[in-house]
C-alpha cells in the first residue's frame, strides 16, 4: 500500500503502482485556487499560479513566453477568479 499526499488530500494508492506513475500523478494534481476577494487570497492564488509556472512551464493550457507574461496572467486569473476589476 501506497499513501500519496496531494494538496491536503491523502490517496491510497496499489502497491503496484511504481514510482513513475507516482510522479506523473504527483504533476497531474494542481491544487485549485481559493474562493475569496481579498487581498489575502488574491495574493496567494497569484502566487500558487506562479509556482506552477516555474515548475511546469504552463499556467492551465496556456505557455507563457516570459516570466512577467506569467505573472500578468496569473493576476488577471487570480482578480477574475476574485469577481473583481484590477485596478491600474
Amino acid at each position: 500500500m501506497l499513501i500519496l499526499w496531494t494538496n491536503s488530500k491523502k490517496l491510497l494508492l496499489d502497491s503496484s503502482i511504481n514510482s513513475d506513475e507516482v510522479e506523473s500523478l504527483n504533476e497531474e494534481i494542481d491544487m485549485p485556487l481559493k474562493k475569496g476577494a481579498s487581498k489575502k487570497v488574491i495574493s496567494s492564488n497569484v502566487k500558487e499560479l506562479v509556482d506552477t509556472y516555474k515548475q511546469k512551464g504552463k499556467i492551465g493550457t496556456s505557455t507563457p513566453k516570459s516570466k512577467a507574461a506569467a505573472v500578468r496572467q496569473a493576476v488577471a486569473i487570480s482578480y477574475s477568479k476574485a469577481g473583481k476589476a484590477r485596478k491600474k
